[in-house]
């Protein structure tokens, strides 16, 4: 993929990604990254709440 080629250009020996409240990119990631001898970074963007999600103030 252009990505992987990109970061082996550039001499890197490892790239990042990040998803946003999930993890649904990172196995196809992980798998590329590693057929390119590329070491693969995952990231998630989650937040955090007090209390329960159901749970209702008041």
């Amino acid at each position: 993929t252009p990505l992987f080629q990109q970061v082996k250009n550039f001499g890197m020996p490892a790239v990042a990604m990040t998803d946003h409240g999930n993890l649904f990119g990172a196995i196809d990631f992980y798998q590329k990254a590693k057929a390119h001898d590329v070491k693969p970074i995952i990231g998630c963007e989650a937040y955090m709440a007090p209390g329960h999600r159901t749970q209702r103030a008041g």
